[in-house]
């Protein structure tokens, strides 16, 4: 009977019966919709169609006798199917119906052995193809001597395959199907060939379950047919089972079983029944040419719960090389373990640690290759880890296991085992650390089993080592037995007493703080020195003792500079840290409160600058009294540097906290050593000019630059870095010098007008108000024009400019006269013109001359 649950969207539509086709019989009169009769109309085509007059949702049923049929000993019967995702067939079966396939379902197959009822899950087809035996088929008690059957049991890493070959010899009839019971845990793997089967899986009945094969075309009378499956849930390792694969429809004459284990692993046969050995020549003539050789062969057990072999890993023959780190506090002791293995044959699945039942585990890990290997871990009630890998490793691995201990400091403390098993060791290493807060010391008689290495002053270890601690000590064990050494682990509290000497320094460029520390320590050791460094001390820092300098947030104290130093201070101890000041965003310069931490006394004083060269500093403090004050004496409220010939005013900290941030800097003046200028103009009084200026700024950030009449400035830089400049209302150009202090060089470009010819004044640029010691010109011959030697300049010896003096006046080749004005003096006039008739003859020759002496004179530089 068909039923079918419809939604009809439309009113008046016609449905036409499904399966109702050739080869099926319909039965007229059955066809209920909603349980109600409704007639039925037949087309051209004899199939049957009913009209729904009205949309909606129906139930459709009606019912069917199909036409059963045999062929090559299997009856059945088909049926065309509509495509409908939720098929499903259910067939009720008499008492001693044969085994009954549903070929075409796509699903589950399950038979209720109680109702007799079997149930498929057809999935989408468009054919039902339902089959079981005729009488009298192949099958049931067939002949025996028609097939062999060969098992063939392949064990190894990771898998086990059951590999089966039946062979058929002349049986009776043609063989178009077969039936299998096999172990439920067995999977087939897809058939190879040009003729396969149809593969139909059965309902799991208990323990086994049938597998239907069905070829399209009957089998010639001899033939071999190979299975290959694969045996769910075995990795190859501990108890493998004989799956059961049975012949349902025929009675093998020989029934053989061959096991073949691969060389990585170790076996053992356990078997309740007596077993008949097979020769393993005798099984592969049969079975053809193999890809190995099995380890032996036996008759099939009528039971195969009566066989079972039991493999475990091959030990393989390596070597490894491990070290324990071991970071003690004051109640527990962090616990890092690494084992490089390297194993010379065969592989392995899994690895043994000895461990102390006390540890608490935290992570485990196998690496091979850069991949994870470990597929999970367990522990003993001994403590020891059995570490499974995901799959055979024969490369070589590293071991790590993390976790802690737990820690008595009031008695001495065993150095724990942690042994790679099955495996010769090659080092063993374990290093002793300690966080501050605990002093560490190892009793232990050194021998050959155990040897006390010291530890080199400045040793490191990468992570996750350095979160330990300091590294006390280190031992090497020759692996035996317990390693004969205690470790004694007593609070650490030293006393410090500090004394700190902040310096501020002004290099002309920029500010930078020193930190002069002087420890007294007694009573215990000092791994850290903790320094508090607010903004603007704000790095990079510098030390001048070996050790590590870092940052870290300490709570109530904000980023602090840590320093460890490369051994543990148990004495009197210094330390200079040094490190840049930042201005802050109006060029301020300011020392915030740099101070000692973590220690039970400190005395802080503070050195400022008051004078350097020309310049003199004012300083605005907060929290802070001038030494002479604090010892009683009278001293001015501020930084005079009569008070100070040394240049530097010293501070004693008097508040909780302190600040000293610059007020001024007065008193200095800048000054020209030397300026050199080159000059050139055209006929139309276009000039072109460049100086150099060696010059001191006098403790002076911005400069005044003062360029000749008419003149605007192009550009100005020092050692080759631009130089911010900006003209004032007075004319004059404002520039941001790059050092305050330091002497430098200053170059500058302009231009601007003079008179074509007559009376010159030019006028050496420098900056405003600044002396100038010395200048010297370079000045190019107009063309068409003469020059009167200056009166307030004489001729010099001749010099080379530099390039970009020669730029200003064209180049080398340019004739050109050098003068130098007498000291302090920075005007020179010139009397330019063009030669007249009367003249010509005087000062033809006066101008030749000069120009042969400025050609001698620039041709000296190529």
């Amino acid at each position: 009977r068909a039923k079918y649950d419809l939604h009809v969207f439309e009113p008046g539509v016609r449905v036409r019966l499904p399966l109702v086709s050739e080869g099926s019989a319909f039965i007229a009169g059955s066809v209920r919709l909603d349980g109600r009769a409704i007639e039925t109309v037949r087309n051209a085509g004899s199939v049957p169609s009913i009209e729904i007059a009205e949309a909606g949702q129906y139930r459709l049923e009606y019912s069917l006798r199909p036409a059963a049929r045999s062929s090559g000993g299997a009856a059945g019967f088909e049926l065309s199917l509509p495509r409908v995702p939720a098929a499903r067939f259910e067939l009720a079966l008499p008492d001693g119906a044969p085994s009954v396939e549903v070929v075409s379902a796509r699903g589950g197959v399950q038979l209720d052995e109680t109702a007799r009822r079997l149930s498929a899950e057809l999935g989408a087809i468009d054919r039902l193809i339902v089959q079981w035996p005729e009488e009298g088929s192949p099958g049931g008690a067939g002949r025996a001597a028609e097939i062999e059957q060969l098992t063939w049991l392949k064990v190894q890493p990771g898998s086990v395959l059951a590999a089966v070959k039946f062979n058929f010899h002349a049986v009776e009839g043609r063989v178009q199907q077969m039936r299998l019971s096999v172990d439920s845990r067995l999977r087939l793997l897809p058939i190879a060939g040009d003729n396969p089967p149809a593969v139909q899986l059965g309902p799991e009945t208990g323990a086994w379950r049938t597998v239907a094969l069905r070829w399209p075309r009957p089998l010639p009378p001899e033939t071999t047919l190979a299975l290959t499956f694969l045996l769910g849930g075995a990795s190859g390792v501990g108890n493998v089972p004989l799956p059961k694969i049975e012949l349902l429809d025929f009675t093998p004459g020989i029934n053989w079983t061959a096991v073949a284990v691969d060389p990585a692993l170790d076996y053992d046969q356990q078997h309740q029944i007596p077993l008949e050995p097979v020769a393993a020549a005798d099984f592969l003539r049969g079975w053809g040419q193999p890809d190995m050789a099995p380890q032996f062969a036996f008759r099939t057990p009528g039971s195969p719960n009566g066989w079972k072999l039991s493999t475990r890993p091959h030990q393989p023959r390596g070597t490894v090389e491990q070290s324990l780190a071991l970071g003690f506090d004051e109640n527990r002791v962090e616990a890092a373990f690494d084992a490089a293995i390297s194993v010379a044959s065969g592989y392995v699945f899994q690895h043994r640690l000895t461990a102390p039942s006390e540890l608490k585990v935290e992570s485990v890990s196998v690496v091979e290759n850069g991949m994870e290997m470990a597929q999970r871990w367990s522990r003993g009630d001994d403590g020891t880890i059995v570490v499974f890998l995901n799959g055979p490793a024969s490369a070589a691995q590293k071991l790590s296991v993390r976790g802690s201990l737990p820690l008595d400091m009031d008695r001495p403390w065993p150095l724990p085992v942690f042994r790679v098993e099955r495996c010769d060791l090659h080092t063993a290493r374990i290093h002793l650390f300690r966080r501050p807060g605990v002093s560490l010391d190892v009793r232990g008689e050194e021998g050959e089993q155990l040897i006390l290495d010291d530890v080199a002053a400045g040793t490191r270890f990468d992570a996750p080592h350095q979160g330990f601690g300091r590294l006390a000590r280190t031992i090497r064990w020759d692996g035996v037995g317990r390693p004969p050494a205690e470790v004694l682990i007593a609070p650490n509290r030293p006393r410090i007493a500090a004394k700190a000497t902040l310096r501020l320094k002004d290099d002309g460029r920029a500010w930078s703080a020193d930190a002069d520390i002087g420890l007294e320590v007694a009573g215990g050791i000092v791994d850290e020195i903790a320094l508090r460094a607010p903004t603007p001390w704000n790095g990079p820092y510098r030390a001048d003792k070996p050790g590590d300098l870092s940052t870290r947030e300490i709570p109530g104290w904000g980023r602090c500079l840590v320093f460890r130093p490369a051994e543990p201070v148990s004495a009197d101890y210094s330390l200079t840290v040094s490190g840049p000041l930042e201005p802050s965003g109006e060029g301020r310069v300011c020392l915030p409160d740099i101070r000692p931490i973590g220690v039970d006394a400190a005395s802080i004083s503070v050195e400022l600058p008051r004078r350097a060269g020309k310049r003199i500093y004012r300083w605005q403090t907060a929290g802070l009294q001038l030494a002479e004050q604090a010892a009683g004496r009278r001293g001015p409220s501020d930084l005079d540097n009569r008070q100070s010939p040394a240049g530097v005013g010293r501070y004693t900290v008097a508040g909780e906290s302190f600040r000293a941030c610059l007020e001024s800097i007065e008193g200095g003046e800048a000054a020209v050593e030397l300026a050199d200028v080159a000059l050139s103009w055209s006929a139309d009084g276009l000039l072109r000019g460049a100086a150099r200026l060696d010059l001191d700024p006098g403790g002076k950030a911005e400069l005044s630059l003062r360029l000749p009449a008419e003149c605007e400035l192009i550009g100005a830089s020092s050692a080759g870095r631009p130089i911010e400049s900006s003209r004032t209302d007075d004319g004059l150009w404002q520039m941001r010098m790059h050092s305050s202090d330091a002497p430098q060089s200053l170059e500058i470009v302009f231009s601007g007008r003079v008179p074509a010819a007559g009376s010159l004044r030019l006028d050496a640029p420098a900056p405003d108000g600044a002396p100038v010691k010395r200048v010297r010109w370079t000045i190019a011959i107009p063309a068409g024009r003469i020059i009167t030697a200056p009166q307030s300049a004489a001729a010099a010896e001749p010099w080379t400019p530099d390039d970009l003096l020669l730029r200003a006046i064209g180049g080398a080749e340019t004739p050109a006269l050098q003068y130098e004005s007498p000291p302090g003096e920075t005007t020179l006039t010139l009397d330019c013109r063009s030669p007249g008739p009367s003249r010509l003859p005087r000062y033809t020759a006066a101008a030749v001359a000069l120009a042969a002496l400025g050609l001698l004179v620039l041709r000296r530089k190529r």
